[in-house]
């Protein structure tokens, strides 16, 4: 490929809407994940950075945090999320 084409394929990428959509999120997440709380990361990683797919359920039986808790900070990380992307107040 061209130099020429690979800066056709880059300004192909950078315009389209689900490229576009996709790095606004992944910058949301990570602002996201930089502001939480030392309980929150625990949980984030244990849900969404195993290699095993837990369900929220499942997290109290080897997170230190009972089923409320849990579901406490599962609302407050999508709650971050979704503010961080301008989807509520």
């Amino acid at each position: 490929m061209t130099a020429d084409g690979e800066q056709r394929t880059l300004e192909a990428i950078s315009q389209d809407p689900r490229m576009i959509y996709l790095t606004r999120l992944k910058n949301a997440g990570d602002a996201v994940v930089g502001r939480m709380t030392k309980d929150q990361k625990q949980v984030y990683e244990a849900r969404y950075c195993s290699m095993v797919n837990y369900r929220w359920s499942e997290l109290e039986g080897f997170l230190p945090f009972s089923h409320t808790a849990i579901y406490r900070y599962r609302y407050g990380i999508l709650s971050a999320l979704a503010k961080e992307l301008g989807e509520f107040a």
